[in-house]
């Protein structure tokens, strides 16, 4: 018996069985479960009511309410030369007798292996409530404690797991998690191939190109038939184009090595995909691109400095900017000089903070156009700023201020206190 799922309601005295009453000569069931409510009073099981002579019950489960009064369990009431490998039960099972088990009732001999059960039996019985262990060989069973108190001292088959560990991808040791199991660490609790299958990967990173350096989560997706999971904790990763590049991490952490492009390959339950990485240089500023909707954000006085090289883009100020390292000689070199090559057209949003301690010393030369702008062109906005202790001399230039020497542009919301080199105050 082959791919049967049966759903509903089943009673009867004796052998009852959700979807098989009682199984024998070498009989094999496979892929198949049972779900709904399955009572009776003596040998009653979620799948089968009782199963002989070198049966087989493989990759299958139930998900039932299970009553009796002896020989009950989530998935067959009692078993005698049986193997039972790659299943599991969920659910309910009670009974007011003898062997009530949460996957079987009475196992006189047989084969168990990876198998688990999340089913509660209330005191009754663990994963078996009686077992003859002399004739049974059992390998990677689990039970779980958070549903089953068992009675002190009584004798239990399989390892006792919690709820959060029978979640956790490693408690399952040698199990198939490739061909047979699927599993999300924190999510589910395994689950068969044939149950949900998997459709596709989806991988994702947070952000579109990774600066040298940095790093960048790599995100996976896994889309099944019925369900979507975050996989990313339980899935591979390995580069598999630009070693050089990148490094990526068992938990998908992608660190930035080299500007060029990398292809990183990620596998999850035996599904492969792809994706592609930049790296791209070291950005000269705290944050942002320079764009309008995210502009370059300048937390010190070199990143103030580096304005001159993208004289079109946007920035903001993240905190009060001190120029005294650039108080030197000369001074300070204005933004955007040149009237007719380079002004500067971008927007600079001084987000409420303080540039302090300007100092630009042009005496005895003529140059024009002086102070923190040279040129602010017709595209130019300049607004929510102010400075202090800003000290300018320069006595042969002509468009000579604190903030901007040649004003196009627009400012707005914007103080200063400037000492000239007469010693005069000029507040604006």
């Amino acid at each position: 018996m082959k791919n049967v799922t049966i759903s509903g309601s089943v009673s009867g005295e004796m052998w009852v069985g959700g979807l098989v009453g009682q199984v024998s000569n070498s009989s094999i069931i496979s892929k198949s479960s049972g779900s709904g409510t399955v009572s009776g009073v003596m040998t009653v099981g979620g799948l089968v009511g009782g199963a002989f002579h070198n049966g087989i019950i493989n990759q299958s489960f139930t998900n039932s309410v299970v009553s009796g009064n002896e020989y009950v369990g989530g998935l067959a009431g009692a078993i005698n030369g049986l193997t039972i490998s790659q299943s599991y039960s969920k659910g309910t099972v009670s009974g007011s007798g003898f062997a009530i088990g949460a996957l079987v009732g009475q196992i006189n001999s047989g084969k168990m292996e990876r198998l688990f059960t999340t089913a509660s039996t209330g005191r009754k019985g663990g994963l078996a409530g009686s077992f003859n262990i002399e004739e049974l060989e059992q390998s990677h069973l689990y039970w779980n404690t958070s549903v089953y108190d068992p009675i002190p001292g009584g004798a239990l088959l399989g390892d006792p797991m919690t709820e959060e560990q029978l979640k956790q991808k490693s408690t399952f040791r040698e199990w198939d998690f490739t061909n047979t199991w699927y599993m999300y660490n924190g999510q589910t609790f395994p689950f068969l191939h044939w149950e949900d299958p998997i459709k596709k990967l989806e991988v994702d990173i947070d952000s579109s190109a990774i600066e040298i350096g940095k790093k960048g989560q790599l995100t996976v997706t896994a889309i099944h038939e019925r369900d979507t999971y975050n996989g990313t904790e339980n899935a591979e990763f390995n580069v598999t184009s630009g070693e050089r590049l990148v490094d990526v991490s068992d938990s998908g952490v992608v660190t930035a090595k080299e500007t060029g492009n990398a292809v990183i390959t990620v596998t999850l339950h035996g599904e492969v995909s792809t994706i592609d990485v930049e790296v791209v240089a070291a950005s000269k500023f705290a944050g942002g691109d320079g764009s309008e909707e995210n502009p370059y954000i300048i937390e010190s006085a070199e990143q103030l400095n580096a304005v001159r090289d993208d004289l079109g883009a946007h920035y903001r100020l993240g905190n009060d900017i001190d120029l005294s390292a650039y108080s030197l000689g000369q001074g300070w070199v204005p933004i955007g000089i040149d009237i007719n090559f380079n002004p500067f057209n971008g927007t600079f949003d001084g987000n409420g903070y303080a540039i302090k301690n300007l100092m630009i010393n042009r005496n005895h030369t003529r140059q024009d156009n002086q102070g923190l702008f040279g040129v602010l062109g017709r595209d130019g906005v300049i607004k929510d700023v102010s400075l202090e202790g800003i000290d300018i001399s320069s006595n042969q230039g002509f468009s000579i201020g604190g903030l901007v020497g040649l004003n196009y542009g627009e400012i707005s919301g914007v103080s200063s206190m400037v000492r000239l080199r007469e010693d005069i105050m000029l507040v604006d």
